[in-house]
């Protein structure tokens, strides 16, 4: 019987799960920030402090909704071009496998 360590694992699962982890980071980095930026400028806004407009937009909207998504962007596109690394994604060959043991 085949025991559960005898299978080898294939190393595309681990570059695979960075990747993934990198992806998700972005992802909860982008909500809070937006959220940060959103709610002291729109619904915690002190009384005194007026609404300002950038560009015909609230400001809580530009930055929030504008703004921040651009920077988001270009940070996932800076961490795709130098965290990732391309995957063949077909069948593992024998030689492949064999050159990790």
């Amino acid at each position: 019987m085949n025991n559960a360590h005898d299978l080898e694992e294939d190393p595309r699962y681990k570059i695979g799960l960075r990747q993934a982890l990198w992806i998700i980071g972005i992802y909860v980095a982008y909500c809070v920030g937006a959220v940060l930026i959103a709610f002291p400028l729109s619904i915690f806004r002190p009384k005194n402090l007026p609404m300002a407009f950038i560009m015909g937009f609230p400001d809580w909207v530009f930055l929030s909704c504008l703004l921040w998504p651009t920077v988001m962007v270009i940070v996932t596109i800076l961490v795709v071009l130098t965290k990732f690394k391309e995957v063949n994604l077909g069948p593992l060959d024998i030689s492949e496998s064999e050159k990790g043991a």
